[in-house]
């Protein structure tokens, strides 16, 4: 195996970590007092290009009782949206 790939799949592995960590992270605020099922989840256009979320959202669906939605758009406005209270979670690079 190239060291490129090995490289590739340890970011892998990291990326999808932080993905699920953050999604975790981002329980206890979803509600606020009532029941909620969604998570409105901002991310970054290039994070969705990556085929990450793909992967990782249905195993944290089929883990826990909240479906995801994910809002793909620029950093700026994922952190807009996130300042506003329009969405439970948002992850960019600033």
């Amino acid at each position: 195996m190239s060291r490129n790939w090995k490289v590739r799949v340890i970011r892998y592995l990291w990326s999808g970590a932080l993905v699920l960590t953050v999604l975790a992270m981002a329980l206890p605020v979803g509600g606020c007092g009532e029941k909620r099922t969604k998570i409105i989840f901002a991310a970054e256009t290039s994070l969705m290009e990556t085929g990450l979320l793909e992967r990782w959202i249905p195993m944290f669906e089929k883990n826990h009782p909240y479906s995801v939605e994910v809002v793909a758009m620029g950093s700026g406005e994922a952190l807009n949206l996130a300042r506003d209270g329009d969405c439970d979670l948002a992850l960019t690079n600033i």
